[in-house]
């Protein structure tokens, strides 16, 4: 990887160190859905389209409001691999009833694979979550969002659409 995406990375995650400190609980989220390529990715890889993905996240509820979350996430469809490690900030927008929307983004590390060549690129991602709290320590929902990789080569761009369960363990009460 190159230093300049590595110094990108490490300042992002200077700046969420700090509110981390006083941590009300650790979550875990599991997550499984669609990935699907867009832009100059899809024109590249046209087999792609629709391939399943899988990923997890661990993170810390700094307060009712924000996570941080640190994640990985996978999906191939044999012509076309992507591994994406990311780090987000989780904003707890409203909670009606047993629904609660987030909004999210932040950095990551892209590697596209086609069997031939391999790329890693620094990108971003967002996008909104919409959960079914259950109790306040376990959730299932689903979430989009929106990669954008920082690159000129195999990979570009994508969107995911996983469900997920997450489950809060807390530490505070």
């Amino acid at each position: 990887m190159c230093r300049v995406q590595l110094r990108h990375f490490f300042i992002a995650l200077a700046f969420t160190l700090p509110a981390a400190a006083a941590v009300d609980g650790i979550n875990l989220n599991v997550n499984l859905g669609q990935v699907s390529l867009a832009g100059d990715t899809l024109t590249n890889h046209p087999n792609y389209s629709n391939a399943l993905g899988f990923g997890f996240e661990l993170g810390v509820n700094v307060n009712p409001v924000l996570d941080v979350n640190l994640g990985l996430g996978k999906s191939s469809n044999g012509a076309l691999s992507i591994l994406s490690p990311m780090m987000s900030a989780e904003f707890h927008v409203t909670h009606f009833y047993d629904l609660e929307l987030t909004l999210g983004a932040g950095p990551g590390f892209y590697s596209f694979g086609d069997g031939s060549a391999s790329e890693t690129n620094f990108g971003l991602q967002f996008g909104p979550t919409l959960d079914v709290v259950i109790e306040d320590s376990l959730r299932f929902g689903v979430g989009g969002r929106y990669h954008y990789v920082f690159s000129p080569g195999i990979g570009s761009s994508y969107w995911t659409v996983m469900m997920r369960v997450g489950y809060l363990f807390a530490l505070k009460k």
